[in-house]
C-alpha cells in the first residue's frame, strides 16, 4: 500500500462520512452540544426505556445527555431478550446514545465548515488538518462494552446500514487512540500492522460486516469506502 493510496482512501472515507452525515444518519442533530460530562446529568440506572427515549430526543445533540443515558439503556439491553421488541427498542436507543456521546456530531459540523470548495483535490496537509477535528471523538469503557454486547447479538431491526457504518467509524477513531504512537494528525503515516491486535479495530470490522448484511440491496457509499479502508489497514 502506497502512502498516496492510503491518503486517498482516508480522504474518500472522510468525504463519504460527511456526505452521509448530511442525511441525518441518526435522529440526533448536528447542533453544538455542551462539554461532554455525564456527571452533569443524573439519570436512574433503571430508567424506563420510554423515558430515556424522551430525554435523548430532547437533548439537541448534547453529548453529555447522551453519555448519561448510556448506562440505563445498557442495563435495559442486558435485561431484554435479543430479537424482542423490548430489546430492539433499547438497543437502537443505546446505539444512538453511544454515537451521540462521542461528540462526532460536533466534529462533523466543524469539519463541514472547514471543507475546501473542491473535495476532489484534498491534499495531505488539508486532510490532516481536517482529521484533527476528530481527535476528541472517543468511547468510554462502558460504551465499548455496550457496543461489544450489541455486536454479539442480532442488530435491532430498526437499525440501518448507515448507522452500523457510523458505529464502525467511531470505533475506528477509538482504535487510533488505543494504538501506541498513533494520532489522527499523522494518520496517513500509521503502520497498518499496529492495528492488528486492537480490540476496537476488530469490533469496527465486525460492525462493517453487520452493516453489509442490512443494506437490502442498496449499496452504501460509506460502507463500501470504509470496507476498502479496512482492507488496506488489515490486508488478508
Amino acid at each position: 500500500m502506497t502512502r498516496k493510496g492510503y491518503s486517498a482512501a482516508i480522504a474518500a472515507a472522510l468525504a463519504a462520512l460527511l456526505a452521509a452525515s448530511c442525511q441525518q444518519i441518526f435522529t440526533t442533530s448536528l447542533a453544538k452540544g455542551l462539554a461532554r460530562d455525564p456527571s452533569s446529568y443524573k439519570f436512574p440506572a433503571n430508567m424506563a426505556v420510554s423515558d430515556a427515549a424522551y430525554y435523548l430526543a430532547q437533548s439537541q445533540g448534547d453529548p453529555a445527555v447522551a453519555a448519561a443515558l448510556v448506562t440505563p439503556l445498557f442495563n435495559a439491553v442486558q435485561a431484554a431478550t435479543p430479537g424482542t421488541v423490548a430489546y430492539d427498542q433499547a438497543a437502537q436507543l443505546l446505539a444512538e446514545a453511544v454515537v451521540q456521546s462521542t461528540g462526532i456530531n460536533q466534529a462533523l459540523a466543524d469539519t463541514i465548515a472547514a471543507l475546501p470548495s473542491d473535495l476532489s483535490n484534498i491534499d495531505q496537509t488539508t486532510l490532516e488538518a481536517l482529521l484533527t477535528n476528530f481527535q476528541s471523538v472517543g468511547l468510554s469503557a462502558t460504551e465499548i462494552a455496550a457496543l461489544t454486547v450489541l455486536e454479539a447479538s442480532p442488530l435491532p431491526g430498526t437499525m440501518t446500514a448507515e448507522q452500523a457504518y457510523t458505529i464502525a467509524t467511531v470505533l475506528f477513531l477509538q482504535a487510533v487512540q488505543e494504538t501506541p504512537g498513533a494520532s489522527l494528525a499523522e494518520l496517513t503515516t500509521l503502520d497498518p500492522d499496529e492495528l492488528d491486535n486492537c480490540p476496537s479495530f476488530l469490533l469496527a470490522q465486525n460492525f462493517l460486516t453487520k452493516g453489509g448484511t442490512i443494506e437490502d440491496g442498496q449499496p452504501s457509499l460509506l460502507g463500501t469506502i470504509l470496507s476498502d479502508l479496512a482492507s488496506l489497514l488489515n490486508p488478508p
